[in-house]
């Protein structure tokens, strides 16, 4: 396992880490990139596969689409990934969405 600062560090892969403890993994995921194995295609490169040479097991708590770049959250033990998934179901964690667009679209607001 290779050893970081908690601090901002980039992989040799290219994978933003934006904050790590014993606790806790902040990751940019970049677009195009799955974050579990494919159920398909167990071969397709996917961010857990990346993280856990480094980082050893890391519990996913949530996910994004393999197109849609963000950060992501894993737990580093069993215990943090319960709590992190209850503040999830408990609406403790805010999530913000951004999305880039082409052409102007029909309507000022709207609700996905």
């Amino acid at each position: 396992m290779s050893s970081f600062s908690p601090t901002s560090a980039s992989l040799s892969d290219g994978i933003q880490i934006l904050w790590y403890d014993e606790h806790l993994l902040a990751v940019d995921k970049p677009a195009g990139l799955l974050v579990i194995p494919d159920g398909y295609d167990p071969g397709k490169s996917c961010l857990v596969r990346l993280l856990e040479p480094h980082f050893g097991r890391v519990w996913t708590v949530h996910r994004l689409d393999r197109e849609t770049s963000g950060v992501m959250v894993f737990g580093r033990s069993a215990e943090v990934h319960r709590q992190l998934n209850t503040a999830f179901e408990r609406r403790q964690v805010v999530k913000t969405y951004h999305a880039l667009l082409v052409g102007i679209p029909p309507w000022e607001v709207k609700t996905i």
